[in-house]
């Protein structure tokens, strides 16, 4: 009875995550929805609700969004269409190097940029993130960044080991 009790709270709470996590998607795509744009952090105004507040990494920007709950209100936007090197445990000092590279080259468009358009919102299937296009003062930031030699063309799937970025 006792395990059966404790399996029933851990799907409620299961359930409960579910539905709050739906809901912060809902609201995300809300206010991406009726704000439209999302302006670097040192532009005169921002629109309502969104503020960048920094770069993750070469394809990930953060968002404080103020439509959401605190615990909710930071949401990382992974730029559609390209992949850079990870951050997160480099196999060697060239992927290391590399990913700061990225990371420094999307930092500087997004702070010299007066728009950044967030556009066809989807839910991330990685880390909770927003996956969306970035096109920064009209031009596609990851067009920008693979041409620029940081990143590579990426569609969603699965990249091929070994490939560089």
């Amino acid at each position: 009875m006792n395990e059966l009790l404790r399996q029933l709270a851990l799907l409620i709470a299961l359930v409960r995550r579910i539905v709050l996590l739906s809901l912060a998607f809902m609201c995300v795509v809300f206010a991406m929805a009726m704000c439209g744009e999302a302006r670097a952090a040192d532009a005169p105004t921002d629109p309502p609700g969104w503020r960048y507040t920094e770069t993750i990494d070469g394809d990930t920007l953060a968002f404080a969004v103020e439509a959401l709950p605190a615990p909710l209100a930071r949401v990382l936007v992974r730029v559609r269409g390209v992949d850079t090197p990870e951050t997160r445990r480099p196999k060697c000092e060239w992927e290391r190097e590399a990913r700061e590279r990225a990371r420094a080259f999307t930092a500087a468009a997004i702070k010299a940029a007066r728009t950044i358009a967030l556009a066809d919102p989807a839910w991330g299937k990685y880390g909770g993130r927003v996956l969306a296009r970035a096109p920064v003062d009209g031009a596609d930031l990851a067009e920008a960044i693979v041409r620029a030699g940081h990143g590579r063309p990426h569609d969603g799937g699965h990249c091929a080991r070994g490939a560089a970025a």
